[in-house]
């Protein structure tokens, strides 16, 4: 009698754990059913915010306001959703964002009244090194173009800090390209430079040339 009710007992806590499992199985279901509507409707909401942003960008009514704000936008939503995925078109939407920002500026009457340095370093970095080098050249000749040699020396150390940085990663097959944009950065790289060079020459001088004993 005492065995049946123990077979009796265990079969019971058995199916029990079987149905809370098989429930708990149910809500995760549901949550991850929701979970990808939920994300399906914001991915539609998203491309919807691009068009109508793209419309703006196209559209002749469009103020230079307007149309910075669109651009700044679709790049927000590109470098945040899936960004590997929009990475060309974020390059093509930065240059696009440096040429009406730059205009907003010329026009003086929208509060861009100077350029927000802090602001544009953020929008940089999404990109990689090799792609930032490049749009700081563009930024650069667009600076000249609308006369604002103020920020060009700013931009270009930007630059170059990029182009070390490039160069780093390929150290040390890149040595002495590495070591000639370091010359040409400031004062303190300079004297790194010369005394990382002097330390070179002794390492050659004492490997390669040994001292001759009688």
């Amino acid at each position: 009698m005492s065995d049946d009710l123990l077979i009796s007992f265990i079969l019971f806590v058995r199916n029990k754990i079987i149905i809370n499992f098989c429930v708990l199985l149910l809500y995760v279901y549901i949550f991850v059913v929701r979970a990808l509507n939920f994300i399906i409707e914001r991915m539609g909401d998203l491309e919807s915010i691009i068009a109508d942003c793209e419309n703006d960008l196209a559209s002749s009514d469009s103020t230079v306001k307007k149309k910075l704000e669109s651009i700044n936008t679709i790049i927000q939503i590109k470098s945040t959703v899936n960004k590997d995925l929009h990475y060309n078109d974020l390059y093509k939407h930065f240059k696009q964002l440096l040429i009406y920002y730059l205009e907003a500026i010329d026009d003086r009457k929208y509060e861009y009244d100077f350029v927000n340095r802090p602001y544009l370093l953020d929008v940089f970095n999404i990109f990689r090194e090799k792609e930032k080098i490049a749009l700081y050249d563009f930024l650069i000749r667009k600076l000249r173009i609308h006369g604002l040699e103020e920020e060009i020396s700013f931009f270009i150390r930007e630059k170059r800090k990029n182009e070390i940085k490039l160069l780093w990663n390929d150290f040390p097959s890149k040595l002495l390209t590495l070591l000639t944009k370091l010359v040409t950065y400031n004062i303190w790289s300079i004297v790194v430079t010369i005394l990382f060079s002097y330390f070179i020459y002794f390492i050659i001088l004492l490997f390669y040339c040994p001292v001759r004993t009688i």
